[in-house]
């Protein structure tokens, strides 16, 4: 993983995090989406696909 993967998931990050917000104040359910996020990425380095 080189910096630019780095600055690249920070950048992510950071976009949606206004985009978060926004599906908080319309009451939009964040920790069924969390814990939906986590097993794909469980999933994902199960597989392999993160490489």
């Amino acid at each position: 993983m080189s910096l630019q993967d780095l600055l690249a998931a920070l950048g992510v990050i950071i976009n949606g995090l206004p985009q978060g917000l926004l599906a908080l104040s319309f009451g939009f359910a964040a920790l069924p989406t969390s814990v939906a996020f986590f097993v794909g990425a469980a999933g994902a380095l199960a597989f392999g696909l993160g490489r």
